[in-house]
């Protein structure tokens, strides 16, 4: 694998106030002031303190107010929702590329080192699938790194995405045993880069809105050199009293690259200078 370029991926009017200023300059502007008790310049005096103390407490229960609302806000503009995972992050199991230059001790699964395989539902993943039509079909190789996953819950979807006639014998079986009551079908794509490189899928995890798969590449240390899509078909238990299913991916890429994308995202894409 060649080493990846990471990736990655927002007046008041000056009259009117002086309007006002001069407003109250002409009514304390006598320093002797006009009350009967002989103290008018200590009572405006008295009053203007008063009126000013009042204006503070306002302004102080006016700050509290707006403290009190920005805490209930949620200042990173998500709207009170809790962030999003980000798309890229490093797989939490570290992974470490071997030598190129040592092919005894070469680890096409390398990628896969350390990864937890439990909890996990019942899968299996299907070979030699012909897919009806590819999700980057009509899509120029510029698109960058690719990645989609589409999940198939009726045995009709089942027949719209993939070619039963023209894919492998014992896997056209394994797809048209399956029991859609009970199980589903997971198409996973990405690309581009060598055909000598596949998907290998750890564990599926049952959650809260359907299953969350995570896996990785297995990269050979001797590659072709073509520019190929991939892809890669499951067959998991249907995981219990969720109605409304997604399927999440998480797909270690690199020793310093995971990638997230679920089913309801259609195709993502990532920038992208080489695939090794």
């Amino acid at each position: 694998m060649t080493d990846r370029t990471r990736r990655r991926l927002l007046v008041a009017s000056g009259a009117g106030l002086a309007g006002l200023a001069a407003g109250c300059l002409e009514e304390t502007g006598d320093p002797a002031g006009e009350s009967d008790d002989g103290n008018g310049d200590g009572n405006a005096r008295d009053d203007e303190n008063s009126e000013r103390s009042d204006r503070d407490e306002d302004e102080d229960d006016s700050s509290e107010t707006d403290t009190g609302d920005v805490d209930d806000e949620d200042t990173d503009g998500n709207d009170g929702d809790e962030p999003e995972e980000a798309r890229v992050d490093t797989p939490p199991h570290e992974p470490e590329r071997p030598a190129h230059d040592d092919p005894e001790n070469w680890d096409d699964h390398y990628l896969g080192n350390g990864m937890e395989s439990e909890p996990t539902l019942e899968f299996e993943p299907v070979s030699a699938v012909r897919l009806e039509e590819r999700a980057v079909d009509g899509q120029g190789f510029d698109i960058g790194e690719f990645y989609s996953a589409s999940l198939l819950e009726t045995k009709s979807d089942l027949e719209s995405a993939i070619t039963l006639e023209e894919t492998d014998d014992e896997s056209r079986e394994t797809l048209e045993d399956v029991s859609f009551d009970n199980q589903i079908v997971l198409v996973i794509e990405s690309g581009f880069g060598s055909s000598s490189v596949r998907h290998e899928w750890v564990r599926v995890e049952a959650v809260d809105d359907g299953v969350h798969v995570h896996g990785y590449d297995v990269r050979p240390r001797e590659q072709t050199m073509d520019y190929s899509p991939r892809h890669s078909v499951l067959v998991v238990d249907r995981p219990a009293d969720v109605d409304d299913l997604r399927a999440t991916v998480s797909h270690t890429t690199s020793e310093d690259q995971r990638v997230h994308y679920d089913s309801s995202e259609g195709v993502v894409t990532l920038e992208s200078e080489a695939d090794g």
